[in-house]
């Protein structure tokens, strides 16, 4: 039944992208475009929005699942919506449409993201001005004062079950956005999420009750585990026990004179 789904799921992918190149384009029924600005920094956005295809049939509230790179995922997210969760309402957060003329030309349309959901600047100077990286703060401000109440306004919604599926870089945003504001979302599905910087230290540590709500399910592929056993000069990865002992350590009264520091449990990397 799962190789079936899958094959399904990727004939729609394939057929989708022959459609698209078609002279007509491809549309995705109950599907709309809306253009948004984020209204702290003039920023202009688009949301893919579709509805469930009995939305318009009574009154039912719905659940809202938000994704980033939208014109990325739009096609596999709406064709899951089919099969597997179908009443949902999917909003697609598009790249910024107001970027740099001539970055969009170098780069491309996607270029917006590499600030939008890094949130750390980048140590190289050339790379940083150009690109500006590290500006989740504020593009997650975007989300949660201007996406989400356009959204629960103009539509049904269900406020007590808001998703979010972001996918490396737009991983790394919910990773950063699990960390420093975990409440705007009660569930965080993360696809390979670009981590390589210690996110502590661009985030305020929120309390154990409120993060702890939040329900978060990571995935990565084989090859990222083959990465960093070999990055990692132990060349394995740390037990539960070795993670569980440290965390001990720091709540014993033997660390009470340790104040301020950082302690990786990376097997000699920088964690």
């Amino acid at each position: 039944m799962r190789r079936l789904l899958l094959t399904t799921l990727l004939l729609f992918i394939f057929s989708s992208d022959a459609a698209t190149q078609s002279k007509n384009g491809f549309v995705i029924p109950r599907t709309d475009i809306i253009n948004i600005t984020d209204n702290a920094t003039q920023k202009r956005y688009e949301l893919y929005v579709k509805l469930p295809s009995n939305y318009d049939a009574g009154d039912k509230h719905y659940p809202v699942v938000y994704y980033t790179d939208a014109y990325w995922h739009i096609e596999i997210l709406s064709a899951l919506s089919e099969f597997l969760f179908e009443d949902v309402i999917l909003i697609g957060i598009a790249w910024q449409t107001n970027s740099d003329p001539q970055l969009v030309e170098e780069v491309g349309p996607y270029v917006s993201r590499f600030s939008d959901y890094s949130y750390a600047p980048s140590t190289n100077e050339e790379h940083q001005q150009k690109y500006r990286f590290g500006q989740a703060a504020q593009h997650l401000a975007f989300i949660r004062n201007d996406v989400i109440p356009f959204v629960d306004t103009r539509y049904r919604t269900d406020p007590s079950k808001r998703s979010y599926f972001g996918y490396s870089l737009g991983g790394a945003f919910g990773a950063y956005t699990v960390m420093s504001q975990p409440d705007t979302f009660h569930y965080y599905v993360l696809g390979s999420p670009s981590v390589w910087q210690d996110i502590t230290q661009y985030t305020t540590p929120k309390p154990v009750g409120i993060a702890s709500r939040a329900k978060v399910f990571i995935s990565h592929g084989s090859g990222v585990v083959e990465q960093t056993m070999r990055d990692t000069p132990m060349k394995r990865y740390g037990t539960p026990e070795e993670e569980a002992a440290a965390i001990c350590f720091l709540a014993a009264d033997e660390s009470s004179y340790i104040t301020g520091e950082t302690i990786n449990v990376a097997g000699g990397g920088i964690g």
